[in-house]
């Protein structure tokens, strides 16, 4: 999923894999992948949604955001959140599912985050005095 982050004036993605998706819709067997039917990605969407409202209040103690234009995108190489060799940090979850663990992963560009998220950090009490 792409999205706008509003208040970092950038986009990031969410890497929402298929056997995680499947879970979450109550598929009985998640690890035979198939692709999301337009009825699944409807029943989907409340979901993510609800995922992306948990990031916003994630973010708010340092830098309120507002999460908003969430689409699903079937490339996520040519969503153009940053330019093609530009920094982004990407962090990783990973869920537990039946089998092996199953990573959720977050991307941001460096400069939304260096931009937006790092002067209120260095002036927070996130960090220790004097680095």
């Amino acid at each position: 999923y792409g999205f706008t982050v509003g208040g970092m004036k950038g986009k990031a993605l969410l890497g929402l894999p298929g056997k995680v998706a499947h879970a979450l819709l109550g598929s009985a067997q998640p690890e035979k992948l198939s692709t999301l039917t337009e009825d699944e990605t409807d029943r989907l969407e409340p979901v993510v949604r609800a995922v992306l409202k948990d990031l916003e209040a994630t973010w708010r103690p340092l830098v309120p955001v507002s999460i908003q234009d969430i689409e699903l995108l079937e490339d996520t190489e040519s969503a153009g959140i940053a330019a093609l060799h530009a920094p982004v940090y990407v962090i990783g979850f990973d869920v537990s599912l039946p089998g092996d663990p199953v990573p959720i992963t977050l991307c941001y560009p460096f400069a939304t985050i260096f931009e937006s998220a790092l002067p209120p950090l260095m002036r927070s009490r996130f960090l220790p005095k004097g680095r």
